[in-house]
């Protein structure tokens, strides 16, 4: 379903011959993205105009499972295509309006998939030999991609190009909230919260105001500080209830996550939360 800022739902059909759809994102001009698909069918990417119009966002060559993650106000989306085994390799792909697909370059690796795109045309995503040692990958609109290795994980990009994510010192550790800008220079996002061993950056909206949290060493990240990294470079704490992660970040600066309230017997009540 989509629903209009007035509270006026649409439903979105799923694709000819598929009886499922699900709605993941929704661009700045409307349209909608996600997949359709059938009980015994693969699951396909597609495109939904704001009248509710499906198109098909096509797979690469012989593939034949297509998975859609970003989409910017152009309508331009980018994900991967797939072929017949679901653990199989992936391919980094860029979707125009219509629905053509076409393969972004993965400096060689195997495994690749795009996440975010901006209305520049810079897309983030991964690429590597296997889906347990991915690369974090920035492609440029002129065809260059920078390659900002193995332990980043980066989450999204805005329109000038800068991207936030996390940085860690290996595969198997966790790490901390940084930012790059599209020169490529890192830059760590101000000081962690007291108590806190950890932080991730989560989004980051066209002012450079990147939003995430904080944690300290608890596997199931339950204790957790909501953050705002300002373009001053200071750090605002988001107010919390008990432990919360922000999530996303608008252009006028709302954010939104999720706040975990701590009951008896240690069980978490998760509400949904925006910050102002």
């Amino acid at each position: 379903m989509s629903w209009a800022p007035d509270g006026t739902a649409t439903a979105l059909a799923p694709l000819p011959g598929n009886t499922n759809s699900q709605a993941t994102a929704v661009s700045s001009t409307g349209v909608v993205i996600g997949s359709s698909w059938a009980d015994t069918a693969h699951e396909h990417a597609v495109a939904w105009d704001p009248d509710g119009t499906a198109v098909a966002l096509e797979p690469l060559g012989d593939d034949v499972r297509t998975v859609v993650a970003g989409i910017n106000s152009s309508g331009v989306a980018v994900g991967y295509s797939q072929g017949d085994d679901i653990l199989g390799p992936r391919h980094a792909v860029v979707w125009s309006p219509d629905g053509t697909p076409t393969a972004l370059n993965a400096t060689g690796w195997a495994d690749s998939l795009a996440v975010r795109i901006n209305d520049a045309g810079v897309v983030i995503g991964f690429g590597g030999p296997n889906p347990a040692a991915l690369h974090s990958l920035i492609w440029r609109a002129d065809g260059s991609v920078t390659d900002l290795g193995y332990s980043v994980r980066v989450a999204a990009v805005n329109s000038s190009g800068t991207v936030a994510g996390t940085s860690a010192a290996s595969l198997d550790t966790l790490g901390y909230a940084m930012k790059w800008t599209p020169d490529g220079t890192a830059t760590a996002l101000g000081p962690k919260t007291s108590g806190s061993d950890f932080s991730d950056a989560t989004a980051i909206n066209d002012s450079g105001t990147v939003v995430g949290y904080s944690w300290y060493a608890d596997p199931a990240r339950e204790f957790q500080t909501a953050l705002r990294w300002n373009p001053d470079g200071t750090t605002t704490v988001l107010c919390q209830p008990d432990a919360a992660s922000a999530r996303f970040i608008n252009n006028p600066g709302l954010v939104v996550g999720v706040s975990l309230v701590h009951g008896l017997h240690g069980y978490a009540r998760h509400f949904a939360a925006v910050w102002k």
